[in-house]
């Protein structure tokens, strides 16, 4: 399983993401660095 993050208030990067997710099959999870995953996973 891959995480994605990304900055959840980057219209282009939301936008990315919804091209990811409409075309990879669930392959992937997504995680906006604002959230309390996003900010975990940075401070380790």
């Amino acid at each position: 399983m891959v995480v994605i993050l990304f900055d959840g208030v980057c219209n282009f990067c939301n936008a990315t993401i919804n091209y990811i997710m409409d075309h990879d099959g669930g392959r992937h999870q997504f995680a906006s660095l604002q959230s309390a995953y996003g900010q975990s996973y940075l401070n380790n």
